[in-house]
Protein backbone atom coordinates (compact mmCIF):
# COMPACT_ATOMS: atom_id res chain seq x y z
CA UNK A 1 0.00 0.00 0.00
CA UNK A 2 1.38 3.43 -0.46
CA UNK A 3 2.79 5.14 2.62
CA UNK A 4 0.18 7.56 2.87
CA UNK A 5 -2.58 4.99 3.53
CA UNK A 6 -0.69 2.84 5.88
CA UNK A 7 -2.57 4.35 9.05
CA UNK A 8 -5.95 3.46 7.49
CA UNK A 9 -4.89 -0.31 7.26
CA UNK A 10 -2.31 -0.72 9.75
CA UNK A 11 -4.79 -0.48 12.87
CA UNK A 12 -7.17 -3.66 11.11
CA UNK A 13 -4.66 -5.97 10.12
CA UNK A 14 -2.88 -5.80 13.21
CA UNK A 15 -6.28 -6.08 15.38
CA UNK A 16 -6.69 -9.56 13.27
CA UNK A 17 -3.35 -10.59 14.49
CA UNK A 18 -1.14 -9.79 11.32
CA UNK A 19 2.47 -8.93 10.45
CA UNK A 20 3.05 -5.97 8.44
CA UNK A 21 6.11 -5.80 7.15
CA UNK A 22 7.27 -1.97 6.15
CA UNK A 23 9.65 -0.81 3.57
CA UNK A 24 11.42 2.03 3.20
CA UNK A 25 13.72 3.90 0.49
CA UNK A 26 17.19 3.43 1.97
CA UNK A 27 19.30 5.73 -0.51
CA UNK A 28 18.58 8.73 -2.35
CA UNK A 29 17.08 8.76 -5.78
CA UNK A 30 18.60 11.53 -7.07
CA UNK A 31 22.14 9.92 -6.48
CA UNK A 32 21.26 6.19 -6.85
CA UNK A 33 22.03 4.50 -10.53
CA UNK A 34 19.49 2.18 -11.45
CA UNK A 35 17.07 0.89 -8.87
CA UNK A 36 16.85 2.64 -5.57
CA UNK A 37 17.45 0.47 -2.83
CA UNK A 38 14.66 -0.42 -0.54
CA UNK A 39 14.51 -2.83 2.36
CA UNK A 40 12.29 -3.82 5.26
CA UNK A 41 12.52 -1.37 7.99
CA UNK A 42 10.21 -2.67 10.29
CA UNK A 43 7.85 -5.82 11.24
CA UNK A 44 4.75 -4.25 13.07
CA UNK A 45 3.05 -7.38 15.17
CA UNK A 46 0.62 -6.85 17.87
CA UNK A 47 2.86 -6.85 20.43
CA UNK A 48 5.56 -4.36 19.28
CA UNK A 49 2.87 -1.36 17.87
CA UNK A 50 3.78 2.33 19.06
CA UNK A 51 1.82 4.24 16.82
CA UNK A 52 0.10 6.49 19.08
CA UNK A 53 -3.82 6.18 17.40
CA UNK A 54 -3.12 2.42 17.66
CA UNK A 55 -2.82 1.91 21.84
CA UNK A 56 -4.87 2.80 24.70
CA UNK A 57 -3.62 5.42 26.25
CA UNK A 58 -4.60 3.49 29.95
CA UNK A 59 -3.45 0.39 29.35
CA UNK A 60 -0.06 -1.30 28.64
CA UNK A 61 0.77 -3.19 25.22
CA UNK A 62 2.73 -5.90 26.23
CA UNK A 63 4.52 -8.97 24.95
CA UNK A 64 4.92 -11.88 26.70
CA UNK A 65 7.63 -14.22 25.65
CA UNK A 66 7.48 -17.59 27.48
CA UNK A 67 9.73 -20.39 28.12
CA UNK A 68 8.83 -23.38 29.48
CA UNK A 69 10.10 -26.94 31.08
CA UNK A 70 8.06 -29.24 32.30
CA UNK A 71 6.33 -27.86 35.38
CA UNK A 72 8.05 -24.20 35.21
CA UNK A 73 7.81 -21.53 33.07
CA UNK A 74 10.02 -18.68 31.97
CA UNK A 75 7.83 -15.48 31.92
CA UNK A 76 9.21 -12.17 30.10
CA UNK A 77 6.67 -9.25 29.65
CA UNK A 78 8.10 -6.16 27.30
CA UNK A 79 5.93 -2.58 26.67
CA UNK A 80 8.38 -1.12 24.24
CA UNK A 81 6.11 1.86 23.84
CA UNK A 82 7.14 2.60 27.93
CA UNK A 83 10.58 0.55 28.09
CA UNK A 84 9.02 -1.66 30.89
CA UNK A 85 10.87 -5.13 31.17
CA UNK A 86 9.60 -7.68 33.74
CA UNK A 87 10.79 -11.20 34.18
CA UNK A 88 9.82 -14.12 36.61
CA UNK A 89 9.96 -18.11 36.87
CA UNK A 90 6.43 -19.30 38.06
CA UNK A 91 4.69 -22.70 37.54
CA UNK A 92 2.82 -23.84 35.20
CA UNK A 93 -0.85 -23.81 37.47
CA UNK A 94 -0.20 -20.01 38.28
CA UNK A 95 0.83 -19.22 34.37
CA UNK A 96 -3.02 -18.61 33.50
CA UNK A 97 -3.48 -16.20 36.12
CA UNK A 98 -0.44 -13.97 35.10
CA UNK A 99 -2.28 -13.73 31.60
CA UNK A 100 -5.52 -12.77 32.95
CA UNK A 101 -3.75 -10.41 35.15
CA UNK A 102 -1.83 -8.38 31.88
CA UNK A 103 -3.84 -9.55 28.88
CA UNK A 104 -1.01 -9.52 26.87
CA UNK A 105 -1.31 -8.19 23.05
CA UNK A 106 1.08 -10.90 21.69
CA UNK A 107 2.61 -13.54 22.84
CA UNK A 108 6.06 -15.54 21.47
CA UNK A 109 6.85 -19.27 22.28
CA UNK A 110 9.07 -21.24 20.77
CA UNK A 111 7.61 -23.86 18.04
CA UNK A 112 8.39 -27.25 20.59
CA UNK A 113 5.99 -25.43 23.45
CA UNK A 114 3.07 -23.86 21.18
CA UNK A 115 1.07 -27.11 21.49
CA UNK A 116 1.39 -27.18 25.16
CA UNK A 117 0.52 -23.14 25.46
CA UNK A 118 -2.49 -23.53 23.80
CA UNK A 119 -3.65 -26.69 25.98
CA UNK A 120 -3.04 -24.27 28.82
CA UNK A 121 -5.44 -21.34 27.04
CA UNK A 122 -7.55 -23.24 24.94
CA UNK A 123 -10.41 -20.45 24.04
CA UNK A 124 -7.54 -19.14 21.85
CA UNK A 125 -8.05 -15.51 22.95
CA UNK A 126 -4.19 -14.26 22.77
CA UNK A 127 -2.39 -13.50 19.39
CA UNK A 128 0.30 -16.41 19.73
CA UNK A 129 4.23 -16.19 18.03
CA UNK A 130 5.41 -19.96 17.59
CA UNK A 131 8.97 -19.17 17.07
CA UNK A 132 11.40 -21.66 14.88
CA UNK A 133 14.47 -21.28 15.75
CA UNK A 134 15.59 -24.10 18.39
CA UNK A 135 16.66 -23.26 21.89
CA UNK A 136 19.95 -22.23 22.54
CA UNK A 137 22.52 -22.83 25.34
CA UNK A 138 22.28 -20.99 28.49
CA UNK A 139 25.47 -18.29 27.59
CA UNK A 140 23.54 -17.51 24.18
CA UNK A 141 20.92 -16.38 26.05
CA UNK A 142 23.29 -14.17 28.63
CA UNK A 143 25.24 -12.82 25.37
CA UNK A 144 21.74 -11.69 24.06
CA UNK A 145 21.39 -9.24 27.42
CA UNK A 146 24.91 -8.40 27.57
CA UNK A 147 25.06 -7.40 24.27
CA UNK A 148 21.73 -5.28 24.36
CA UNK A 149 22.59 -3.69 27.58
CA UNK A 150 26.02 -3.24 26.71
CA UNK A 151 27.72 -4.54 29.68
CA UNK A 152 30.03 -6.94 30.92
CA UNK A 153 28.16 -8.94 33.76
CA UNK A 154 24.53 -10.08 34.73
CA UNK A 155 25.40 -9.91 38.34
CA UNK A 156 23.57 -6.47 39.24
CA UNK A 157 20.78 -7.80 36.90
CA UNK A 158 20.25 -10.77 39.67
CA UNK A 159 18.52 -12.57 36.39
CA UNK A 160 21.02 -15.48 36.09
CA UNK A 161 19.27 -17.45 39.32
CA UNK A 162 16.36 -17.31 37.02
CA UNK A 163 17.52 -19.58 34.08
CA UNK A 164 14.49 -19.76 32.54
CA UNK A 165 13.10 -16.39 32.78
CA UNK A 166 16.49 -15.42 31.63
CA UNK A 167 15.50 -17.18 28.15
CA UNK A 168 12.34 -15.84 28.09
CA UNK A 169 14.03 -12.57 28.33
CA UNK A 170 16.77 -13.25 25.45
CA UNK A 171 13.74 -14.29 23.41
CA UNK A 172 11.87 -11.08 24.05
CA UNK A 173 14.76 -8.83 23.43
CA UNK A 174 15.72 -11.06 19.88
CA UNK A 175 11.93 -10.71 18.85
CA UNK A 176 12.30 -7.25 19.14
CA UNK A 177 15.66 -6.66 17.53
CA UNK A 178 14.02 -8.84 14.32
CA UNK A 179 10.92 -6.58 14.01
CA UNK A 180 13.08 -3.39 14.54
CA UNK A 181 15.65 -3.93 11.89
CA UNK A 182 16.69 0.05 12.31
CA UNK A 183 16.01 2.38 15.91
CA UNK A 184 15.68 -0.58 18.33
CA UNK A 185 13.54 0.85 21.27
CA UNK A 186 15.40 0.67 24.74
CA UNK A 187 14.20 -1.40 27.34
CA UNK A 188 15.14 -0.71 31.15
CA UNK A 189 16.55 -3.39 32.75
CA UNK A 190 14.78 -6.46 33.68
CA UNK A 191 12.56 -6.28 36.82
CA UNK A 192 12.36 -9.36 38.72
CA UNK A 193 9.45 -10.25 40.65
CA UNK A 194 7.91 -13.38 42.68
CA UNK A 195 3.79 -14.23 41.84
CA UNK A 196 4.01 -14.65 45.97
CA UNK A 197 4.78 -11.37 46.93
CA UNK A 198 1.28 -10.39 45.46
CA UNK A 199 -2.33 -11.74 45.62
CA UNK A 200 -3.36 -14.00 42.94
CA UNK A 201 -6.52 -13.12 41.12
CA UNK A 202 -7.82 -15.80 38.23
CA UNK A 203 -9.98 -14.38 35.74
CA UNK A 204 -12.97 -15.09 37.82
CA UNK A 205 -12.05 -13.12 40.63
CA UNK A 206 -11.52 -10.30 38.46
CA UNK A 207 -14.88 -10.76 37.01
CA UNK A 208 -17.04 -11.39 40.26
CA UNK A 209 -15.10 -7.97 41.87
CA UNK A 210 -15.71 -5.76 38.66
CA UNK A 211 -12.26 -4.42 39.21
CA UNK A 212 -11.67 -3.88 35.08
CA UNK A 213 -15.32 -4.84 33.91
CA UNK A 214 -18.51 -4.15 34.95
CA UNK A 215 -20.62 -7.84 35.57
CA UNK A 216 -23.83 -6.10 33.95
CA UNK A 217 -22.82 -3.40 31.68
CA UNK A 218 -19.92 -2.77 29.02
CA UNK A 219 -19.52 0.74 30.94
CA UNK A 220 -16.19 0.26 32.28
CA UNK A 221 -16.55 3.65 33.97
CA UNK A 222 -19.02 1.29 36.56
CA UNK A 223 -15.91 -0.97 37.57
CA UNK A 224 -13.82 -0.59 40.58
CA UNK A 225 -10.93 0.71 38.39
CA UNK A 226 -13.34 3.20 36.57
CA UNK A 227 -14.75 4.20 40.26
CA UNK A 228 -11.77 5.19 41.62
CA UNK A 229 -9.21 6.42 38.48
CA UNK A 230 -8.96 10.02 39.28
CA UNK A 231 -5.32 10.07 38.21
CA UNK A 232 -4.49 13.09 36.22
CA UNK A 233 -1.80 11.58 33.92
CA UNK A 234 -1.79 8.12 31.30
CA UNK A 235 0.70 6.99 33.44
CA UNK A 236 -0.80 7.25 36.48
CA UNK A 237 -3.37 5.30 34.54
CA UNK A 238 -1.70 2.30 33.52
CA UNK A 239 0.03 2.32 37.19
CA UNK A 240 -3.14 2.20 38.77
CA UNK A 241 -4.24 -0.75 36.58
CA UNK A 242 -1.24 -2.44 37.55
CA UNK A 243 -1.61 -2.13 41.03
CA UNK A 244 -5.53 -2.87 41.65
CA UNK A 245 -4.47 -6.10 39.32
CA UNK A 246 -1.79 -6.97 41.46
CA UNK A 247 -2.40 -6.80 45.43
CA UNK A 248 0.29 -6.63 47.59
CA UNK A 249 0.83 -8.64 50.19
CA UNK A 250 3.89 -7.40 52.03
CA UNK A 251 2.60 -5.57 54.64
CA UNK A 252 5.36 -3.42 55.43
CA UNK A 253 5.21 -2.20 51.14
CA UNK A 254 1.55 -2.00 51.57
CA UNK A 255 1.84 0.07 54.83
CA UNK A 256 4.71 2.49 53.02
CA UNK A 257 2.10 2.75 50.39
CA UNK A 258 -0.43 4.25 52.66
CA UNK A 259 1.44 6.56 54.55
CA UNK A 260 2.07 8.43 50.80
CA UNK A 261 -1.81 8.31 50.22
CA UNK A 262 -2.27 9.90 53.68
CA UNK A 263 0.16 12.44 53.11
CA UNK A 264 -1.58 13.74 50.06
CA UNK A 265 -4.77 13.47 51.78
CA UNK A 266 -3.65 15.32 54.88
CA UNK A 267 -1.94 18.32 52.69
CA UNK A 268 -4.23 19.70 51.03
CA UNK A 269 -2.58 22.75 49.51
CA UNK A 270 0.36 19.78 48.15
CA UNK A 271 -2.34 17.43 46.75
CA UNK A 272 -3.87 19.71 44.47
CA UNK A 273 -0.25 21.63 43.06
CA UNK A 274 0.78 18.70 42.27
CA UNK A 275 -2.57 17.34 40.49
CA UNK A 276 -2.36 21.01 38.49
CA UNK A 277 1.25 20.46 37.52
CA UNK A 278 0.20 16.62 36.45
CA UNK A 279 -2.18 17.96 34.35
CA UNK A 280 0.41 19.72 32.10
CA UNK A 281 2.40 16.93 31.62
CA UNK A 282 1.91 14.31 28.49
CA UNK A 283 2.74 10.61 28.58
CA UNK A 284 6.39 10.86 29.40
CA UNK A 285 6.74 6.92 29.31
CA UNK A 286 5.63 7.14 25.39
CA UNK A 287 6.99 9.88 24.42
CA UNK A 288 10.41 9.32 25.33
CA UNK A 289 10.06 5.39 23.66
CA UNK A 290 8.74 7.26 20.23
CA UNK A 291 12.28 9.77 20.31
CA UNK A 292 14.61 6.45 20.66
CA UNK A 293 12.72 5.25 17.53
CA UNK A 294 12.48 8.14 15.65
CA UNK A 295 9.00 7.93 15.74
CA UNK A 296 8.41 11.21 17.36
CA UNK A 297 6.77 14.49 15.53
CA UNK A 298 7.69 17.54 16.40
CA UNK A 299 4.91 18.47 18.68
CA UNK A 300 5.67 16.05 20.84
CA UNK A 301 9.06 17.54 21.85
CA UNK A 302 7.24 20.52 23.54
CA UNK A 303 4.81 17.69 25.03
CA UNK A 304 8.44 16.17 26.55
CA UNK A 305 9.63 20.16 27.23
CA UNK A 306 6.16 20.88 29.25
CA UNK A 307 6.52 17.53 31.13
CA UNK A 308 9.99 17.77 32.28
CA UNK A 309 8.87 21.20 33.52
CA UNK A 310 6.28 20.17 35.56
CA UNK A 311 8.08 17.21 37.13
CA UNK A 312 11.11 19.65 37.96
CA UNK A 313 8.39 21.95 39.97
CA UNK A 314 6.43 18.67 41.50
CA UNK A 315 10.10 17.91 42.89
CA UNK A 316 11.04 21.33 44.33
CA UNK A 317 7.42 20.90 46.39
CA UNK A 318 8.20 17.78 47.39
CA UNK A 319 12.06 17.56 47.97
CA UNK A 320 11.14 19.97 51.80
CA UNK A 321 8.57 17.85 52.44
CA UNK A 322 8.85 15.90 55.90
CA UNK A 323 8.26 12.78 55.18
CA UNK A 324 10.95 10.15 54.49
CA UNK A 325 8.51 8.59 51.56
CA UNK A 326 8.01 11.60 49.89
CA UNK A 327 11.55 12.89 49.50
CA UNK A 328 12.59 9.69 48.12
CA UNK A 329 9.73 10.15 45.56
CA UNK A 330 11.54 13.76 44.79
CA UNK A 331 14.81 12.46 44.37
CA UNK A 332 13.75 10.05 41.97
CA UNK A 333 12.33 12.68 39.53
CA UNK A 334 15.78 13.68 37.49
CA UNK A 335 16.37 17.10 37.13
CA UNK A 336 17.15 17.81 33.32
CA UNK A 337 17.56 21.26 32.39
CA UNK A 338 19.96 20.42 29.75
CA UNK A 339 16.82 18.57 27.42
CA UNK A 340 14.67 21.73 28.43
CA UNK A 341 17.36 23.95 27.41
CA UNK A 342 17.78 22.44 23.92
CA UNK A 343 14.22 22.13 23.08
CA UNK A 344 13.08 25.75 24.49
CA UNK A 345 16.27 27.21 22.06
CA UNK A 346 15.41 24.70 18.59
CA UNK A 347 11.77 24.23 18.48
CA UNK A 348 9.29 26.72 17.93
CA UNK A 349 6.40 26.79 20.36
CA UNK A 350 3.95 25.93 17.47
CA UNK A 351 5.54 23.33 15.37
CA UNK A 352 3.89 22.06 12.61
CA UNK A 353 3.23 18.28 12.45
CA UNK A 354 5.40 17.10 10.49
CA UNK A 355 8.85 17.56 9.78
CA UNK A 356 8.87 17.56 6.17
CA UNK A 357 6.51 20.35 6.74
CA UNK A 358 9.29 23.06 7.98
CA UNK A 359 8.56 25.63 10.45
CA UNK A 360 9.73 23.40 12.84
CA UNK A 361 13.63 24.64 13.63
CA UNK A 362 13.59 28.40 15.50
CA UNK A 363 15.44 30.80 13.75
CA UNK A 364 19.28 31.64 15.09
CA UNK A 365 20.06 28.41 15.53
CA UNK A 366 21.92 27.15 12.77
CA UNK A 367 23.00 29.99 9.72
CA UNK A 368 22.77 27.74 7.00
CA UNK A 369 19.43 26.86 7.87
CA UNK A 370 18.31 30.05 7.97
CA UNK A 371 19.83 30.67 4.55
CA UNK A 372 18.19 28.24 3.15
CA UNK A 373 14.45 28.91 4.96
CA UNK A 374 15.40 32.96 2.99
CA UNK A 375 16.56 31.54 -0.12
CA UNK A 376 13.57 29.17 -0.19
CA UNK A 377 11.15 32.30 0.91
CA UNK A 378 12.73 34.30 -2.04
CA UNK A 379 11.96 31.52 -4.49
CA UNK A 380 8.70 30.98 -3.79
CA UNK A 381 8.28 35.14 -4.28
CA UNK A 382 10.04 35.07 -7.50
CA UNK A 383 8.11 32.09 -8.74
CA UNK A 384 4.83 34.10 -7.77
CA UNK A 385 6.08 37.46 -9.08
CA UNK A 386 6.85 35.52 -12.42
CA UNK A 387 3.57 34.24 -12.63
CA UNK A 388 1.74 37.56 -12.07
CA UNK A 389 4.12 39.06 -15.04
CA UNK A 390 3.10 36.31 -17.56
CA UNK A 391 -0.22 36.21 -16.98
CA UNK A 392 -2.57 36.51 -19.21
Amino acid sequence: MPAHSLDNYLGRLIQKGHKVAICEQLSDPATSKGLVDRDVVRVVTPGTVIEPNLLEQSRNNYLLALSEDRNSVGFAYVDITTGEFSVTELSSEKLVYELDRLSPAEIIVDQASASWLEECIPDNRYHLTSLTHPRGLEESYKKTLLDFYQVFSLESFGIETMPLGLQAAAVAIEYIKATYKIDIPDLDIPTLYSVNDYMTLDSQTLKNLEIFESANTEDKNLSLLGQVNRTETAMGSRLLRSWLGQPLLDVESISSRLDIVEFFFVNLLVRSTCQDLLKKMGDLERIMSRVVSGQVVPRELIVLRQTIESAQNIRSILIDQESDDIRRIAMDISELPDIVSLISTAINDDPNGNVGDGGIIKSGLSDELDRLKKDSTGARQYIADLEEKTAF
